[in-house]
């Protein structure tokens, strides 16, 4: 996946899902809606039929990149490709998410 020039975080403030097109993510990932707000706080939705599980991260800018900060010290890097999804890849997994119009 080709992906493109720097990624700020007004870049990626919004609602984003795990790519609908790709089922091979849905089912590794789940129905996963994650919520990013102005300020980096992150709301990350793991939707499933009996429940849904609510998890809090960060974006925090580190070496001129943008990172996912699940707990202090675990990160994953965000890029955006030429198309608008946004990949997030720690080395073990990786996962695609689409942006939510609104």
């Amino acid at each position: 996946m080709v992906c493109f020039g720097p990624v700020t975080l007004q870049n990626v403030v919004g609602v984003w899902v795990v790519d609908p097109a790709d089922p091979i993510l849905r089912t590794e990932f789940g129905d996963v809606t994650m919520i990013i707000d102005v300020d980096g706080e992150v709301l990350y939705m793991i939707l499933d039929p009996g429940a849904t599980l609510e998890l809090h991260a960060q974006i925090v800018e580190d070496g001129g990149r943008l990172w996912l900060e699940g707990q202090p010290g675990v990160r994953s890097p965000i890029t955006l490709t030429p198309d608008g999804k946004m990949l997030l890849d720690d080395g073990d997994s990786r996962c695609v998410l689409v942006r939510v119009l609104t």
